[in-house]
């Protein structure tokens, strides 16, 4: 879990929770940062994408099972965009410098797949 995430703000009275300030559709994070320790958000903010490019926290469901995704926007497009890959390959691309950030650690029980 990305201990400073820019998206996760305080909700109600001083230290009784938190809300995803980024998020599409939902906001709750559960009272132990459930949501977030499964957010793709801030690795994939960590990694090189467009300046045109914004990324969002969304929940999406499959059947019963609820998982946090992300979206992207384009806001030279002004349209969603299907990956970081499809950024990439358009002639606007103009990637953002990191200056030395890097991706947080996986959180426990994240297994990587290769494709």
């Amino acid at each position: 879990m990305n201990e400073s995430c820019e998206w996760r703000v305080p909700e109600g009275p001083p230290r009784t929770g938190y809300k995803c300030a980024g998020a599409l559709n939902f906001g709750y994070l559960g009272p132990n940062l459930e949501v977030c320790r499964t957010c793709p958000v801030p690795r994939l903010l960590a990694t090189p994408h467009c300046r045109h490019l914004d990324i969002f926290p969304c929940l999406r469901r499959l059947g019963t099972l609820e998982m946090v995704g992300a979206l992207f926007y384009c806001t030279l497009g002004q349209r969603n965009v299907d990956s970081l890959a499809d950024c990439q390959g358009c002639p606007a691309y103009e990637p953002i410098p990191l200056l030395g950030f890097t991706a947080p650690a996986d959180p426990p029980g994240v297994r990587k797949v290769r494709r």
